[in-house]
């Protein structure tokens, strides 16, 4: 069923002019790695949001690795980037390093892409003991 959602997902994205991804680095209750991209899309007039992966990083949270895991995901299942239009993250160094962050390589492949920061984690961390 998930290959389906996923398959579903992909049409969609492909026929939007374009779309937008948000990244998030985080470490799971094992301390592992963890890779998660929403996606925002075109689709019917409206915009759809859905969740496009959820991947372990393998070693490293460096800006290479994470980029790695996500170009070989595009490229496996032929996602343009050229019609990446946004690019969303946290503050890490690892997306938003100048030389060698995920936003440096995607913005490499997408430049017209336009990279904000999200404050979400950060605020809910400020505010809240229990995230």
């Amino acid at each position: 069923m998930a290959d389906d959602v996923l398959e579903q997902i992909l049409i969609q994205v492909k026929k939007s002019p374009f779309y937008s991804i948000q990244l998030d680095e985080s470490t799971d209750i094992e301390y592992l790695p963890q890779l998660s991209v929403f996606i925002r899309f075109i689709n019917n007039e409206a915009v759809s949001e859905d969740k496009l992966l959820c991947k372990p990083l393998k070693l490293h949270t460096k800006g290479e690795d994470i980029f790695q895991l996500l170009d070989d995901f595009f490229t496996e299942y032929s996602i343009p980037w050229d019609k990446c239009a946004g690019i969303c993250t946290d503050g890490a160094a690892a997306c938003t390093g100048i030389k060698s962050g995920v936003v440096k390589r995607i913005k490499d492949k997408a430049p017209n892409a336009v990279w904000t920061h999200c404050l979400l984690q950060e605020n809910c961390l400020k505010s809240c003991t229990k995230c």
